[in-house]
């Protein structure tokens, strides 16, 4: 397997389990429009298409539990103080470039 393999395998892997350790977290998600709600992020549906969000909070109101597309969703703020996984030594140094350049 090649270097770009192995690292696409090693995205792919931490990607889903990164989702799988979320589950139950606070989160931010700004939505079209920028609008802001907060909730207790549970799941994802397989296909990415839509976050089960508990708690819901909105500009009009709280909703036990959600369903929010995510193509009405810009971005999503988890707050977790650290970081969930460990980089390989492929992307660590890949990472720092880029926090560098910034």
């Amino acid at each position: 397997m090649s270097s770009d393999e192995e690292t696409r395998v090693w995205l792919r892997e931490h990607f889903l389990r990164t989702l799988t350790k979320l589950n139950g977290m606070e989160a931010v998600f700004t939505m079209y429009q920028n609008i802001t709600v907060t909730g207790q992020y549970e799941c994802s549906s397989a296909d990415l298409k839509y976050f089960h969000v508990s708690g819901l909070t909105t500009p009009l109101g709280n909703c036990k539990q959600s369903l929010l597309r995510s193509s009405d969703v810009i971005s999503i703020d988890f707050k977790t103080k650290s970081c969930l996984f460990s980089l390989p030594t492929v992307l660590t140094s890949v990472s720092k470039d880029c926090t560098q350049n910034q």
